[in-house]
């Protein structure tokens, strides 16, 4: 048998500073909890220029993002936002297959 791991890892993904403002308060409760351990996983708007990059807003509040997803909005477009879709899909996929890295 496996041993087992001292803490839950709970990935949680935030795409733009609006729904990251609504996980701060749960991170910081998590965040106090040593059984476990919040992965951030960080796309959308706040990894692009001309939104504001504000992933540096996470970067301010003391956290690291887990994983970066660029998804390279050049637009508001709905074929961008399609094309964005399937690139996330794609690199979550790899994110959550990777046996070394995978969360709970």
């Amino acid at each position: 048998m496996a041993p087992r791991r001292s803490h839950r890892r709970l990935a949680i993904l935030t795409s733009t500073r609006a729904d990251y403002g609504l996980w701060r308060p749960l991170l910081a409760e998590l965040e106090r909890r040593e059984n476990i351990a919040p992965l951030l996983l960080v796309t959308g708007t706040h990894l692009e220029e001309r939104h504001g990059r504000t992933v540096a807003e996470i970067a301010r509040d003391g956290r690291r993002p887990w994983r970066e997803i660029p998804l390279g909005l050049a637009d508001d477009t709905p074929r961008t936002a399609t094309r964005a879709i399937a690139q996330l899909a794609d690199a979550l996929g790899a994110v959550f297959a990777d046996p070394r890295m995978r969360p709970d």
